[in-house]
């Protein structure tokens, strides 16, 4: 919740549309609606706390009608996070 997912067309976008930005509600889910056919490019930008674990960039194509989905992999960081090192003897 609370990510902001970027969509930026591709230069082989029939039709030439801005970047858009969506910020993901609760439970993750975003959207872009209305989109014409062609190639895009989907950015996760990055948030203070969390690390991506997928790709944070991916290119999708769309055909006319046709919805896709994405799942980007976010994770929170580990603040005091130490590991724990044995001396191996007694």
């Amino acid at each position: 919740a609370g990510m902001v997912v970027i969509l930026q067309p591709q230069k082989r976008t029939a039709v030439r549309t801005k970047a858009s930005f969506y910020t993901t509600k609760a439970d993750g889910r975003y959207a872009f609606p209305g989109l014409p056919p062609g190639t895009y490019i989907l950015i996760l930008s990055e948030r203070p706390g969390y690390f991506a674990t997928t790709y944070r960039v991916v290119e999708v194509r769309l055909r006319d009608g046709e919805a896709n989905e994405h799942d980007f992999g976010i994770s929170p960081f580990l603040r005091n996070f130490c590991p724990l090192i044995g001396t191996g003897g007694s």
